[in-house]
């Protein structure tokens, strides 16, 4: 496992507010650090009928939306181990946005010009029900968070020693957070069920090429992009506790229909390198934007502003702002010190 830190800055931002003495404006937000992990700890294709974590390339694809099969019936899972970032104090952290790249191997037949057709945007639901409203050729390959069945739990569906799918469907699905809901939903079915998706991010490529068609075709060996730069709160206390226990993984599913086995789709399909891929190739990785929260932050909201001098005074939070292993009127001081001097940077000339 390799992993690295890359860097850490302070990101001052301004506020301005005038108040009876003590004149104590808001101050800065959270440190930010952003760490790098690659290449993952273990990659698995999700597939009823596949190699499990000894698949030498991973397919997404979709099933015919309807029983027995999931609609999500070929997914990526992919998890990195972030076991080696510890902050610099006990601070909280926060995930905040994310980049995940990855290789794509291509169609199964490594034509250029008859390879998988690239579309960088959403499809909605209605448009896999009746595939003559879809308004751009190819579909989109979507990125979400892990959910787990089956009494499974991330700790005990691991590798190829546990089975992918039980009697009724995946042991691990993927999830989205709809409208900021705290409760991760599952959309393995989300076309049978007729509802659309919150993705994470939908991958993008510069490796395209035009085929005769005149439609943009994906390169064989493309190296993806998943962006996801503003994760909702739901989304971001989800993949914190995951960081904070010491990994992160996602879940990697587009709904191409497959044309093997009388599916009545594509032989072309993504097919994405994993671990096991025998010829050598780019390896996945994720860059993690966290937030840190700041000394000063006693209400732990990640920003520093009077909000923390109230809960100093109500005797709430993390009150011990110089980090000196004891709460006295020094932090108190040194709270109000944070305050005024960024004060004086927001209303300097």
């Amino acid at each position: 496992m390799r992993f690295r830190i890359s860097h850490r800055v302070r990101i001052p931002v301004a506020f301005f507010a005038a108040f009876a003495a003590p004149a104590i404006a808001s101050a800065s937000t959270a440190d930010r650090v952003v760490l790098t992990l690659t290449p993952p700890a273990e990659d698995v294709w999700v597939y009823t009928f596949g190699q499990g974590a000894f698949a030498t390339a991973a397919p997404t694809f979709a099933g015919d939306f309807s029983d027995p099969f999931p609609d999500r019936f070929g997914t990526l899972f992919l998890t990195f181990d972030a076991s080696g970032f510890v902050p610099d104090s006990d601070r909280p952290i926060r995930l905040t946005g994310f980049s995940l790249e990855l290789s794509m191997l291509n169609s199964s037949t490594f034509d250029q010009t008859d390879g998988v057709f690239y579309d960088p945007t959403y499809d909605p639901v209605a448009s896999y029900v009746d595939p003559s409203t879809d308004t751009d050729p190819g579909r989109p390959i979507e990125l979400y968070a892990v959910g787990y069945r089956n009494g499974f739990t991330f700790e005990t569906w691991r590798d190829a020693n546990y089975p992918v799918s039980g009697a009724d469907g995946y042991n691990a699905v993927p999830i989205d957070f709809p409208s900021d809901s705290h409760a991760g939903r599952r959309v393995d079915d989300s076309v049978s069920d007729g509802f659309d998706t919150f993705p994470l991010a939908i991958g993008t490529t510069p490796d395209l090429v035009e085929a005769t068609d005149g439609t943009l075709r994906v390169l064989d060996l493309a190296r993806w992009t998943f962006e996801a730069a503003d994760l909702t709160r739901a989304e971001s206390d989800f993949f914190t506790a995951q960081i904070d226990a010491g990994s992160i993984s996602f879940m990697v599913s587009s709904l191409q229909l497959a044309g093997f086995d009388g599916m009545g789709g594509e032989e072309i399909y993504p097919r994405f390198a994993t671990l096991e891929t025998v010829f050598p190739i780019e390896d996945a990785k994720v860059e993690l934007s966290i937030a840190v929260s700041p000394p000063s932050d006693v209400n732990t909201d990640f920003t520093v502003d009077l909000e923390d001098l109230y809960a100093w005074e109500q005797g709430t939070g993390l009150r011990d702002v110089d980090e000196d292993g004891s709460v006295t009127a020094a932090d108190r001081s040194a709270l109000i010190a944070t305050l005024r001097k960024d004060e004086l940077a927001d209303v300097a000339p």
